[in-house]
């Protein structure tokens, strides 16, 4: 009997790259891995017990949607060459700091709930992104989640945010951000 695999120990390849791929952008028989890679646009890596990534996403300059949801990520895996992603799901993981994006201008939707963000930053020039979710971030007791004013002001103008401060307190923030200083 197979056991589950440790999840300190499961990295993504090349291989696991392919395989994270829907019924409907599968590799065709005779499709190179490298033309196939170029082409791809939605990568499915939730739920694989990943607790790094190791590979250069950049071979595939199409992707526009990267699902890691519902992993043991403790960082943002660099992703500056890929400028098509549109959807960033990175929610259900172990995160503790956001890198510069500001190079994923086509950056819409950005999913961050239920990690360990401290200090909402990185987002500069990201003037396409409309949806932000950063709720539900695992702080120790009496840390409160911080705001960088230079992110919050870059996005202020598109984004549609909502924020759930550390239950059982409830505060939300909908609708444009435009009138922040």
């Amino acid at each position: 009997m197979n056991a589950a695999p440790d999840p300190k120990m499961v990295k993504p390849k090349v291989n696991l790259i392919t395989s994270g791929t829907s019924k409907y952008s599968k590799k065709k028989r005779d499709e190179s891995v490298y033309h196939y890679l170029k082409r791809l646009s939605h990568l499915h890596l939730e739920g694989k017990n990943l607790t790094e990534i190791d590979c250069d996403f950049s071979v595939c300059p199409q992707l526009s949607v990267l699902y890691l949801y519902d992993n043991h990520l403790t960082a943002i895996p660099d992703l500056s060459r890929n400028r098509n992603l549109s959807h960033l799901y990175l929610q259900d993981n172990q995160i503790r700091h956001i890198p510069d994006l500001s190079s994923l201008i086509q950056l819409t939707k950005l999913y961050l709930s239920n990690n360990c963000i401290a200090v909402i930053e990185g987002l500069k020039n990201l003037h396409h992104l409309n949806e932000l979710y950063i709720d539900r971030q695992q702080l120790p007791p009496g840390e409160k989640l911080l705001l960088d004013p230079r992110s919050i002001r870059a996005i202020s103008k598109t984004l549609m945010a909502k924020i759930l401060v550390s239950p059982p307190r409830h505060s939300y923030i909908t609708g444009p951000l435009a009138g922040l200083p």
